[in-house]
């Protein structure tokens, strides 16, 4: 159950025992995300993933793989995070693992930003899209990952023309960063599109590349590999939009979204974002679920289908060596790994069942109370 106290801060009325305990959260971030990977792991555990195997996203931070759960802090970070559990890793369907990855991707990329912005490198944002309806079905607009129908086919068919490689050539590429993004609304239904950010050697001018990309014969090729993908024909105005993209000092301001939106957040965290102007990101149908359980599940099991095993974030080939960026995977960047931790608590298995089996999600007060030194805060829940 959760509460607004009088200064507008959420908290939550817990039962405990013959009682009911009043836990306010100072980080309400945390909180929600605990929250709504609740609600995705209640919306995915009836059903299997496509390779016929149980969605992870239900037992992370749930399943204990050592002896006993620990609760660890290290003095690089100010909050607690658990240790011996079972982490999913998934961009897609975890709030609390997309959190870590793509915090930590943006670091990634605003490294190969700033460096490539200290030698007067250039960078240009193109998002490509197509036109959709309500009716389409998300799976096929996006197609599946052998590249063989939707928005997959039509960008394999685009860049592997002529006219694209021409282009490249012509504008001092030096490597390219993808972003796979999707929203969904109930006019347009829903909207799978790639952020792009090329990286260039500041050999042609910013005007004169976003002219080339602006070209007819660019955009023809587009409309063409749209066209036998099987997608709805981009618009001429808006199919190839490309914007100049500035190192993370500065910000870009596109279509609409919050003002100081930086370019590698653009890239890395569009579908944590809330949603606006009637367009919602995947994890709003998470915080929507109460409004119209059925809509938002069957919504949410769709785009998780759809998205099972793509990537969030493509990397050009030999773009991280070059600029020495270690290549994680996602699963790599969710794990808490920090050698100087220490253990504040400890759980064992036995404790972690019955904490796990109560009518309320204990997990992020856990974390809190320990953080303010109540290491055996979650005892009095458990207490036969």
């Amino acid at each position: 159950m959760q509460l607004v106290d009088k200064d507008g801060v959420i908290v939550k009325l817990k039962q405990c025992g013959n009682g009911y305990a009043v836990l306010k959260d100072s980080n309400d971030f945390r909180s929600e995300r605990y929250l709504l990977q609740n609600k995705a792991a209640e919306f995915l555990r009836p059903f299997k993933n496509p390779r016929g195997g149980y969605w992870r996203v239900t037992k992370c931070l749930r399943t204990c793989v050592a002896s006993d759960v620990v609760v660890l802090r290290s003095p690089e970070v100010e909050s607690c995070y658990y240790g011996n559990l079972m982490v999913c890793g998934s961009v897609w369907t975890c709030p609390i693992c997309a959190s870590k990855i793509t915090q930590r991707r943006r670091l990634q990329l605003e490294s190969i930003l700033n460096l490539h912005s200290s030698v007067n490198g250039l960078m240009v944002m193109v998002t490509l899209t197509f036109s959709h309806t309500k009716n389409d079905n998300l799976v096929k607009l996006l197609g599946r990952g052998d590249q063989s129908t939707g928005l997959r086919r039509a960008l394999n068919l685009f860049r592997n023309t002529r006219i694209y490689r021409r282009l490249l050539k012509s504008i001092g590429y030096v490597g390219l960063i993808r972003a796979l993004e999707v929203t969904y609304s109930d006019r347009n239904g829903w909207h799978p599109h790639t952020h792009e950010l090329f990286l260039l050697d500041g050999s042609v001018s910013i005007p004169e590349v976003i002219k080339l990309f602006k070209s007819s014969s660019l955009f023809r090729v587009w409309l063409s590999s749209c066209r036998k993908a099987g997608l709805g024909l981009p618009n001429k105005t808006y199919g190839i939009n490309v914007v100049p993209a500035f190192d993370p000092s500065n910000y870009l301001q596109k279509f609409g979204y919050e003002q100081k939106w930086g370019v590698s957040n653009e890239l890395t965290k569009q579908h944590l974002k809330k949603g606006r102007f009637k367009s919602l990101s995947p994890f709003d149908f998470l915080r929507l679920a109460d409004e119209n359980y059925k809509k938002y599940r069957t919504l949410f099991n769709e785009y998780a289908n759809a998205f099972f095993g793509a990537r969030q974030l493509f990397f050009s080939r030999g773009l991280l060596n070059l600029f020495n960026v270690e290549n994680l995977s996602d699963e790599e960047l969710a794990q808490d790994n920090f050698e100087d931790s220490s253990v504040l608590v400890r759980i064992t298995k036995e404790e972690w069942a019955k904490i796990l089996a109560l009518p309320y999600d204990l997990r992020s007060d856990i974390l809190r109370e320990a953080e303010q030194g109540n290491y055996d805060f979650y005892s009095n829940f458990i207490k036969v």
